[in-house]
């Protein structure tokens, strides 16, 4: 038999937490070889979650956001990402492939588990004759884990690559993504590789994926229930997501209001606590997290707080560094600065009385302004300068729950519960708050507000504009026009995007529509 051997450098190099999930070895392991026991097996599903610390970290999460309207370049930015920020960037950008082929890599590990996983239910594993019940039922589990990432990928992968599912007038008719559903494992059969699917086609897949993890998955099987792992709420999370993205307002209704009526994931109270919630983004603790993605010391992902914080000198304070991008005055102005605790949360966590910090950019300008603190760095995490600024993500958190109950309600002409769902977020974030009640188009953009106001720099107000069919419009609204890029001009602060640019549409990789002859022709309009 030909030996193909498999560099798990990426796929299995380390684990997710400190003692059931240790590092695995970085030697390449003939294929043939592998998988022929149960450790194997779990290993490799342990390796199904490592490439999330980079995906939901750093760059790859903020990207977005700072193709918005919620951040404007300093004066003096480092041009880190300054293409995006301007918006003339092009298919050979080293983000566009960087995303793809991770959420691809991940596919393929999936793939991977799935074959094999099938190999051993078939009876074709002879070495794993002798497996145990619970053995058995921990496999299946890992199946289920398998089933869910794969459909996340895709999904994540359809929202940057191809157009918004609501927005299209027949998805069956509208380039999809890709759809691998084998394991390849020479580099070089590119040739071998699908073009793009329809986008319904891909939203098939990902339903069909989606409940066979809703039928796989098993946290207790999997002896893994913690919160950085696939769980029965995880899969629900993810399925509301999905039927809010296709404009099935039932189903997700119907699921996001079941995960808030469990209790599991309750929302922080104001009423007296307001630090709680703060501590969320300093120690990452996980009461609202359905998901977060483990880091420590050892195993981190990207320090996303450089992009606003700058980088850390030892011995210096936030005033001494240089922060590539800054919050705009229209998102500062978003929050009630008094009574909306996600303000101090972001821009004012030591709840000082002014909360403004006095810069320097690196061309001399000075000012005092909000500086985004969001991720001001988990102090458990801290090892160097270089990762000063490190957060655990949590890609699903119930108050996203809450805002996708109170839209889809909304959309499907039931006011009543828009409004509660929209009243019992903004009563947990906003102290003394007293429901209100909205109303048609005034309803739809106080939720739209809200998305805003949560999830800013969360890698959500791209997907959103895109879904809602809303570009955005900078207006120049600096807090100090002294101190952002090129103060006023349409390719920064003064920018203007109507929702039908083509670059609402990320390009297709250049070196994908290169290596694989099944792509010729299909990449997205204006590139």
């Amino acid at each position: 038999m030909k030996k193909l051997y498999i560099a798990f450098a990426a796929m299995m190099s380390m684990g997710l937490a400190s003692c059931d999930m240790d590092l695995y070895p970085k030697d390449a392991i003939p294929s043939d070889k592998y998988m022929k026991t149960f450790q194997d097996f779990a290993q490799s599903r342990k390796g199904l979650y490592v490439n999330f610390r980079g995906l939901c970290t750093g760059q790859n999460l903020v990207t977005t956001d700072i193709q918005c309207d919620d951040f404007q370049a300093a004066a003096g930015f480092s041009n880190n990402l300054g293409d995006i920020y301007r918006w003339d960037f092009q298919p050979s950008g080293g983000y566009f492939s960087g995303i793809f082929s991770s959420y691809y890599g991940i596919i393929k590990n999936c793939n991977y588990y799935l074959e094999n996983y099938k190999k051993f239910v078939n009876g074709e594993v002879k070495e794993m004759a002798d497996v145990t019940d619970q053995e058995k039922k921990a496999l299946e589990a890992f199946a289920g884990d398998a089933y869910f990432f794969r459909a996340y990928c895709y999904f994540m992968l359809s929202n940057y690559f191809c157009k918004p599912y609501t927005q299209v007038a027949d998805p069956e008719k509208e380039m999809g993504m890709p759809l691998q559903l084998n394991f390849v494992p020479d580099p070089a059969a590119s040739s071998k590789y699908p073009g793009r699917s329809s986008l319904k086609a891909t939203y098939l897949q990902i339903e069909q994926d989606l409940k066979m993890a809703e039928k796989l998955v098993n946290e207790k099987a999997a002896g893994t229930a913690t919160v950085h792992y696939v769980s029965k709420n995880l899969v629900s999370a993810l399925k509301s997501r999905v039927a809010l993205y296709m404009g099935d307002y039932t189903t997700a209704a119907a699921v996001a209001t079941k995960l808030i009526n469990s209790k599991k994931y309750p929302l922080y109270n104001l009423d007296g606590e307001t630090f709680p919630y703060i501590d969320m983004w300093i120690h990452d603790t996980t009461q609202e997290s359905i998901w977060q993605v483990f880091q420590n010391k050892d195993e981190k992902g990207g320090a996303t707080g450089t992009y606003f914080l700058g980088q850390y000198e030892e011995g210096k304070t936030l005033s001494d560094q240089r922060m590539d991008f800054l919050p705009s005055g229209a998102l500062i102005k978003a929050y009630d600065q008094v009574n909306d605790i996600r303000f101090y949360a972001f821009f004012n966590p030591t709840m000082a009385e002014d909360g403004k910090i006095a810069i320097k950019t690196s061309t001399g300008a000075t000012g005092s302004v909000f500086l985004f603190q969001k991720y001001s760095g988990n102090p458990d995490l801290y090892t160097s300068s270089q990762d000063k600024y490190s957060n655990m993500n949590s890609p699903f958190r119930i108050a996203e729950q809450y805002l996708i109950a109170a839209e889809a309600y909304a959309k499907s002409g039931d006011e009543a519960n828009a409004n509660k769902y929209l009243n019992l977020l903004r009563k947990a974030r906003i102290s003394e708050w007293s429901d209100q009640t909205f109303s048609g188009t005034d309803l739809m953009k106080e939720i739209q507000l809200e998305n805003r106001r949560e999830f800013v720099g969360e890698n959500h107000r791209f997907f959103d504009l895109r879904r809602w069919g809303l570009g955005f419009d900078r207006a120049s609204d600096a807090q100090d026009p002294s101190l952002v890029h090129m103060s006023g001009s349409p390719m920064t602060t003064g920018m203007v995007k109507d929702a039908s640019d083509f670059r609402f549409v990320w390009p297709f990789p250049q070196n994908e529509m290169d290596m694989s002859p099944a792509m010729r022709g299909q990449q997205n309009h204006g590139y």
